[in-house]
């Protein structure tokens, strides 16, 4: 199962995020990022958040097209993404779930930084969470655990992709397949760059940590 959220930052690449947003089976908007599924003209699942960020336009279309609302105060102790996220968490499914989380990458570094760790602590046990603006990725990998790459998906073209370690967790039994600079059950130590700036060869494309 696929659950979109939408958040408030940017989309530097809206047919990227659109192509995402459609193959997702559910589909959430943090407050803000309801703006996303407005211009991409779909309708979303769910709105959640404190509403202090949409704008009325968007509003009001979600209340023209029935979407689900769930209004919390202003003053709270979780963002909406973090209210979003526990209510992607919620969606009955079976087997496991990838998390989009699109317009999660932005210039408020600290929104940024609170997102990835959220994917980081939920990632496992059948959760996978990415985070995008439509060009550029990130995905959280709790070992042990393997990553396919699949370019054509991604609508990639020559990515720059780079395995780097969460603040206090080395990488252990790193192998990277399909890599110009590959590595068979190496450690990438935090604060170590030797992960950063790789490159793809043609055909199968894999991680493993």
């Amino acid at each position: 199962m696929r659950i979109l959220i939408a958040l408030n930052g940017p989309v530097r690449d809206e047919a990227a995020c659109l192509a995402i947003a459609r193959r997702c089976d559910y589909r959430i908007c943090a407050d803000g990022g309801a703006r996303h599924l407005t211009a991409m003209n779909l309708i979303p699942d769910l709105l959640v958040g404190d509403l202090d960020s949409i704008d009325e336009a968007s509003l009001q279309w979600m209340r023209e097209k029935g979407v689900r609302i769930e209004r919390f105060p202003v003053e709270k102790d979780w963002t909406d993404s973090e209210l979003a996220f526990e209510a992607a968490l919620a969606v009955p499914r079976e087997g496991d779930v990838e998390i989009w989380m699109i317009g999660a990458i932005g210039d408020r570094v600290d929104h940024m930084l609170a997102n990835l760790g959220l994917a980081s602590r939920h990632t496992g046990e059948g959760v996978r969470v990415w985070l995008t603006d439509g060009r550029f990725y990130m995905v959280c990998l709790k070992g042990p655990a393997a990553l396919r790459i699949d370019l054509d998906e991604l609508g990639l073209d020559d990515p720059v992709i780079s395995v780097v370690p969460s603040p206090g967790f080395p990488l252990i039994g790193v192998t990277l397949y399909g890599f110009s600079y590959p590595l068979r059950d190496e450690q990438i130590d935090v604060g170590s760059s030797r992960g950063v700036s790789n490159r793809v060869l043609p055909g199968i494309r894999e991680v493993e940590v």
